[in-house]
């Protein structure tokens, strides 16, 4: 399979990632190139039915899978990416540094191996799959890690399409008061996002009043209940901000014109 992203850009794909979660501290280890083996291979299966004592094909199915030879996981997903680049250049080993992982399987063991897997995936019985036309391809992926506030994720970035497997496990992070103070003031500078943000405090605001009149009323056990996430990212939110420059603006036109 063809290379078609650099160390280099699999890391900015990676920053640009974990920005556009709000994380600004984080530490981003070396990415390594490894060669991932991958079956690629036409599956065929049936359904069986009885009636009246007698067993009958009841429907069948063919089609592409894909399965990882070093976690021995069928990635369905995978199958449009290998397709789409495996005619694109023969199978040259990358001339940067890089290790080959392998696989369990051998050429005694990987047709069974792949009856198996496909029947697991289907939730058949072996007897019902057939598996042809296997295809051995090294699939170029990067591996490294990633630190977000203490906690350790691992990472892969396709080498091949660029997409990134484990940056998911990192959550969002909630930007501060200061944060979004200085966003909103940066967006402010723009005439259109005046518009933009008085039509996002309506909504807002509606929502809110709506949420305040959905909550029941609360005996006297009940005062000291924390209040509810929704309120605070409400309070946190670049909306209460702009309310209150517009409250500040009408306070200064009413100072003027008294």
């Amino acid at each position: 399979m063809p290379l078609s992203l650099s160390a280099k850009q699999a890391l900015i794909k990676v920053e640009t990632v974990l920005r556009e979660k709000n994380w600004k501290d984080f530490d981003a280890g070396e990415l390594k190139l490894v060669l991932i083996p991958y079956y690629l291979y036409n599956y065929h299966f049936y359904t069986r039915a009885e009636k009246e004592g007698e067993v009958f094909v009841q429907s069948s199915k063919d089609g592409v899978l894909a399965l990882n030879g070093t976690s021995l996981k069928v990635e369905e997903k995978t199958v449009k990416i290998i397709t789409e680049n495996i005619g694109k250049g023969e199978q040259i080993a990358p001339a940067i540094e890089h290790e080959v992982k392998k696989s369990p399987l051998t050429k005694s063991t990987q047709e069974h191996i792949l009856k198996v897997k496909t029947a697991e995936f289907f939730k058949l019985s072996i007897d019902q799959v057939v598996v042809s036309n296997v295809k051995t391809v090294m699939f170029p992926m990067y591996e490294s890690f990633i630190t977000v506030q203490g906690e350790t994720h691992e990472i892969i970035v396709d080498g091949v399409s660029g997409n990134i497997y484990g940056i998911e496990e990192v959550g969002e992070r909630e930007k501060g008061f200061l944060e979004i103070t200085q966003e909103t003031l940066q967006d402010l500078k723009d005439p259109r996002a005046w518009v933009e943000y008085t039509k996002g405090l309506a909504i807002e605001t509606r929502k809110f009043l709506a949420e305040k009149e959905s909550i029941p009323i609360q005996n006297a056990s009940e005062v000291n209940v924390a209040p509810s996430a929704s309120k605070l990212s409400f309070l946190s939110s670049k909306w209460i901000f702009v309310l209150i420059i517009v409250l500040a603006l009408f306070l200064i036109y009413l100072a003027f014109i008294a």
